[in-house]
């Protein structure tokens, strides 16, 4: 996908990892960026599959979710990673 005439910082690819991985331990969701300085879609199908299969997995899940619930699945996925030996 394109990105001319966007000017990429530091912050906002922190942001964009940060929210893709709280993402990933929300959903389960394996995105299909390239990681990279800035990360990129290689084509934009995969940007577009991303967005599809959020969308799917919110609408499966939207009736109980509230950002509590999203926290508290997030932050039980991460204990388990470093609980991990």
């Amino acid at each position: 996908m394109s990105t001319i005439g966007f000017e990429y910082t530091e912050n906002y690819w922190l942001s964009f990892y940060e929210t893709t991985e709280y993402l990933t331990a929300l959903t389960k969701h394996k995105f299909r960026y390239s990681s990279g300085e800035p990360p990129f879609y290689l084509k934009e199908t995969d940007f577009m599959k991303d967005i599809k299969d959020l969308k799917m997995w919110y609408d499966n899940n939207k009736c109980g979710m509230t950002i509590k619930v999203a926290d508290s699945i997030v932050n039980a996925n991460h204990k388990k990673l470093i609980n991990c030996k």
